[in-house]
């Protein structure tokens, strides 16, 4: 069974978590709200496990994934969505994964709007059997008024962006800049 690993999977990506559980991924979840993953777990048709963690604080993370590794076996698959308040986090996950096998794994890096990195570059070190894609969240326009795009749009754009593989992908749009809401 392959093995996912979900960053923010309760919540905005709460449907991208259960896509992954119903094609066969033992899932996961870290997350800090326990409450989120109880509801989420009433939808997931098979193996999960939910980690209940800050990932601010890296110590934790580092032994939690040490754990779920161990206990779970290896990752093939990261979706992370993280906030640019804890810099130390994607770097730990994409070292710990590296650390404990020697197989290929996929990172999606989910991305808001306003993180303007250059296409395909990214501030952190990658790991040889690291694959990353990231994926930018944009905005949507409708008729001369934009709004953010729903939880359903944004899972639907990731779920994509599994599927095809792409570096990069863009769900919804950032231009007009000018126009986001």
């Amino acid at each position: 069974m392959k093995h996912a690993l979900i960053i923010g999977g309760t919540r905005m990506l709460a449907g991208v978590t259960i896509w992954l559980n119903e094609t066969g991924y033992f899932t996961t979840v870290l997350a800090r709200n326990q409450e989120r993953f109880s509801q989420l777990v009433k939808q997931l048709p098979s193996r999960h496990q939910f980690i209940s963690l800050d990932y601010k604080n890296t110590g934790d993370l580092k032994n939690k994934l040490w754990d779920t590794i161990n206990n779970n076996g290896k990752i093939d698959l990261v979706i992370a969505w993280i906030h640019l308040d804890a810099p130390e986090a994607i770097p730990t996950i994409l070292s710990v994964i590296a650390q404990n096998q020697k197989e290929n794994f996929q990172f999606f890096h989910i991305k808001g709007s306003s993180y303007r990195l250059k296409i395909g570059s990214n501030p952190f070190h990658l790991p040889e059997n690291c694959v990353y894609h990231d994926v930018q969240l944009g905005f949507k326009l409708e008729g001369n008024r934009a709004r953010w795009l729903t939880h359903e749009e944004i899972c639907a754009g990731v779920i994509t962006a599994i599927q095809t593989g792409k570096d990069h992908t863009i769900v919804g749009q950032l231009e007009p800049w000018e126009m986001r809401p």
